[in-house]
């Protein structure tokens, strides 16, 4: 009797430990993550430093004093149909004089938020006037506050897949540079 219920307990767990491995199996795996990858990348300008914030045409978008002197726009990416490593190249533009006032190139690892998309952000478009009229004598602040500027990204991935976003910002001026101090 003993000998009779020790085998069924034993029988009894290999055949829950047999149906646990059988429900374990996924009968639909996940779809092939290259499937998603385009030779066309979406490619969406935004900024943020440590988060990818969206921007329209026509957002204002700060021109920040820092703290070595100079002058620079903050901007983030968000790609789609892309592999994780990319090189960007981020330039500014003046939209009125079409003067390039920055251009940054980049090599990044996107942060993945899904399959063959991602954002990276904080990437810094140092700003120079000197091309502009009269940016030999004058700031960055007194030359672009309240101007248009566009921003294009261009952004190519390891399998030489390229995609551009550009967007018409209107530049804001730091606090910093308004009435000589932060508030």
């Amino acid at each position: 009797m003993i000998l009779a219920l020790l085998w069924m307990a034993l029988g009894c767990a290999g055949g829950d430990k047999a149906a646990e491995d059988t429900s374990q199996v996924d009968p639909d795996p996940d779809p092939d993550p290259e499937a998603c990858i385009q030779p066309t990348l979406d490619v969406q300008v935004g900024t943020g430093s440590m988060s990818y914030t969206p921007l329209n045409d026509g957002d204002p978008v700060t021109l920040v004093h820092g703290p070595q002197g100079g002058w620079h726009i903050l901007g983030s990416v968000w790609i789609n149909h892309t592999n994780p490593i990319v090189r960007i190249h981020f330039e500014a533009t003046t939209e009125a004089e079409g003067v390039l006032i920055s251009g940054n190139n980049y090599t990044v690892m996107l942060v993945s938020d899904g399959e063959c998309s991602g954002f990276f952000p904080g990437m810094y478009g140092y700003v120079s006037v000197t091309e502009m009229p009269g940016g030999e004598t004058a700031t960055p602040p007194e030359l672009l506050g309240g101007k248009a500027v566009i921003l294009r990204m261009t952004a190519e991935d390891e399998e030489g897949n390229i995609g551009e976003g550009q967007v018409r910002v209107v530049v804001e001026l730091d606090p910093a540079d308004v009435g000589g101090a932060a508030p």
